[in-house]
């Protein structure tokens, strides 16, 4: 039985940034650590039984972006870094899709000689990211959607598999379900505050 876990709240780190700008001072990550010894020592990540339930239960509907396929796939589990999406997610998947549609007709009526239709303006978030990074515009479309996203990233040797979320909205949720799971919630004031693992 896996002992001694912890849900910890750290502001964003200010190295190995995931946006192309500053992101506001409401942002933080959040990440997970367990099998903690006395001197506070323990692996990271949403790795165990309960913090895979505690993900489940925050987030039950759960899309990732797949930069490939230029749209949002659904997902069970943290599987990847990237940008993840757990409300109002259905009108960004739409968008995408009707316009991934809309240039597979062009191709197909393009090599059959027939003439292309306009396609729908180009989704903001068709190019979420800026060499390597998520682009700021897409974070801000995104506030103005009112879309509930975090960002996954790794961050080591301290912290592991990290949640960044860009505002507060949801932390009182994400306490109140760690609470109702037994799960300790720790408010630390750096990523210095963890011990490498």
């Amino acid at each position: 039985m896996v002992a001694h876990e912890r849900l910890i709240k750290i502001p964003v780190p200010d190295f190995n940034e995931v946006i192309d700008n500053e992101i506001t001072s409401e942002s933080f990550c959040l990440c997970y650590q367990f099998n903690i010894d006395d001197s506070g020592y323990g692996r990271y990540g949403f790795d165990t039984e309960k913090a895979k339930d505690l993900l489940k239960n925050l987030f039950p509907d759960l899309y990732c972006y797949d930069d490939k396929i230029k749209t949002l796939v659904k997902k069970k589990s943290l599987d990847s870094q990237g940008l993840y999406f757990f409300e109002n997610w259905e009108k960004i998947k739409a968008e995408l899709d009707s316009y991934k549609l809309t240039i597979k007709k062009n191709e197909i009526l393009a090599r059959k000689g027939m003439a292309i239709k306009n396609c729908n303006e180009k989704p903001r978030l068709f190019e979420v990211y800026e060499n390597g990074k998520l682009s700021s515009n897409v974070v801000d479309e995104l506030i103005s959607l009112d879309c509930g996203f975090f960002i996954v990233n790794n961050y080591m040797p301290q912290g592991g598999k990290c949640l960044i979320f860009i505002d507060a909205s949801h932390l009182d949720k994400i306490q109140l379900a760690a609470k109702n799971m037994d799960i300790k919630f720790d408010d630390l004031p750096s990523i210095d505050s963890l011990k490498a693992w």
